[in-house]
């Protein structure tokens, strides 16, 4: 049985797209949360170079970054991945979308409403409305086609799990009312048998969180202020 590392906090990481994915693909792997602190380790950086999660180790040696471990399990598995190279190619298409084009949003967006990274107001409201108009591509496509690519595969699984956040957070009625075929997707994906189990009800976005701008600007403060005192100190050292 593979070992597969995740951040205790997995919820809201990459590793637990991959966590869900091997649910549905019924692969056993042995699940190891390690926390942030022994990532630099000499153990875990034998198996990321980087000190980062999630990692998976299979008898061939570990794997890492989170879409090259669901594209594994899912050759492994052999299921969900399509049935001929075209098909192949389909579902790497929408992996990658998601990767290179929606990726940045839900940092700028989801990491700052949950307070991970500091922005400002501005900043904010530009990446949310530029998310949105990323969005708008998925949507024009799931107007014609019922899953991403031919059939329901890893790409579905996948972007629900990074859509899962702004769905809950961010995109109100009226965002939404400009994806609705991206939305009747979610709400039909997201309520999958195996992903609801992990992840719980998922309620859409009633009113949308605004993050408190002000407290970044205090930590910036506070941050700069001790920087201050640090360098005093180190002068009369």
């Amino acid at each position: 049985m593979s070992l597969i590392y995740y951040s205790p906090q997995s919820f809201i990481t990459a590793g637990f797209k991959v966590e869900v994915l091997s649910k549905i693909l019924d692969v056993k792997l042995e699940h190891v949360r390690i926390p942030p602190s022994q990532w630099k380790s000499p153990e875990h950086l034998a198996r990321h170079p980087l000190g980062k999660v999630p990692v998976l180790e299979t008898p061939e040696g570990p794997i890492y970054e989170s879409l090259a471990i669901a594209r594994y399990l899912a050759r492994k598995a052999g299921k969900l991945y399509g049935n001929t190279p075209a098909e192949t190619a389909q579902v790497d298409q929408w992996l990658e979308f998601n990767n290179t084009q929606l990726q940045p949003f839900v940092a700028a967006t989801i990491y700052v409403a949950l307070g991970y990274i500091q922005s400002t107001s501005e900043k904010f409201e530009e990446s949310k409305k530029s998310f949105l108009e990323v969005l708008k591509i998925v949507d024009a496509h799931l107007a014609k086609n019922e899953f991403l690519a031919k059939e329901f595969s890893v790409a579905d699984v996948i972007l629900a799990i990074q859509l899962r956040y702004p769905f809950t957070l961010l995109f109100d009625e009226a965002s939404r009312s400009q994806i609705p075929n991206l939305t009747k997707w979610f709400v039909k994906t997201i309520g999958h048998e195996v992903i609801s189990s992990l992840v719980g009800k998922t309620w859409l976005c009633q009113k949308e969180f605004v993050p408190d701008f002000e407290i970044f600007k205090r930590r910036e403060e506070a941050k700069k202020e001790q920087e201050k005192k640090d360098a005093a100190a180190k002068k009369e050292k």
